[in-house]
């Protein structure tokens, strides 16, 4: 049986046909304000500043924009209900003060600080969803605001059984958390994977997943509570975790929208 919801995690049942949906309505300046989104930018492979409509392609030589200026711009269709989009029109670019040379082959990048009063910018290098071949990912890490990164993609290994054929992790999205700004999720959703920190990626954990993670929902004042969505299966599942994404519980089923 599935256990219920806990913390206030809202959702409306529907009924029709016989088939059980459980939709969740959302206000529409709810999806534009989550926490969770505050700070990311993607970055395009032949674009000079931060892009935010998740088509383009990511950059070796990375901008930096000014803290102020700091908003959520997604990198992934996939997140299309908890991410913002803004039109042409109203997008407002960030000031560059410099460039931070990465020398990555990456034609994708989504870059994120950490927040007010700290000087960590996070940045993930992947490949595009319209890319060709086998697809990696790096992951970077700047300590000084921008001045240097460093490169921790080998605190980011797949356990023993994913890793048996030869598979290398495809990291396609990172998740910061809004209650500790130390937090940081990292998902492979080819391989059912996710990595967590507790201390800006100095020291990283890897688990196993019983789901694919399509998205996540991390809550914004109780730090070890997280949602899973699979919006592959077919019964669109929600999943919930008690301790910062270690360990899951199915919650829900034929899920169409969701929010804490």
């Amino acid at each position: 049986m599935l256990s219920s919801f806990w913390c206030s995690v809202c959702f409306s049942v529907l009924v029709l046909s016989g088939v059980t949906s459980s939709t969740l309505h959302l206000h529409p300046e709810q999806r534009y304000t989550l926490p969770q989104n505050r700070g990311f930018f993607t970055v395009g492979a032949n674009e000079d500043l931060f892009a935010g409509d998740g088509r383009s392609s990511a950059a070796s030589a990375l901008p930096l924009a000014a803290r102020s200026d700091a908003q959520v711009m997604s990198g992934s269709g996939a997140h299309r209900e908890h991410r913002s989009r803004r039109s042409a029109g109203k997008s407002a670019m960030p000031k560059v003060y410099g460039q931070a040379n990465l020398n990555d082959s990456h034609n994708q990048m989504v870059v994120h600080w950490a927040g007010e009063k700290s000087n960590v910018i996070v940045a993930l290098a992947r490949d595009s969803a319209a890319a060709t071949g086998p697809k990696s990912s790096s992951v970077y890490v700047s300590y000084d605001y921008g001045r240097t990164f460093t490169l921790v993609s080998a605190k980011f290994e797949l356990s023993e059984a994913k890793s048996k054929n030869g598979s290398k992790q495809v990291i396609s999205q990172f998740y910061h958390s809004p209650a500790d700004n130390r937090r940081y999720l990292f998902v492979d959703s080819t391989h059912d994977y996710l990595w967590n920190t507790f201390d800006f990626c100095k020291t990283v954990q890897g688990f196993s997943l019983p789901f694919k993670p399509t998205d996540l929902l991390l809550h914004s004042r109780q730090s070890n509570l997280v949602l899973g969505y699979d919006s592959s299966h077919p019964n669109k599942q929600l999943w919930k975790s008690d301790d910062f994404g270690e360990t899951w519980v199915l919650i829900q089923e034929h899920v169409k929208t969701y929010f804490w």
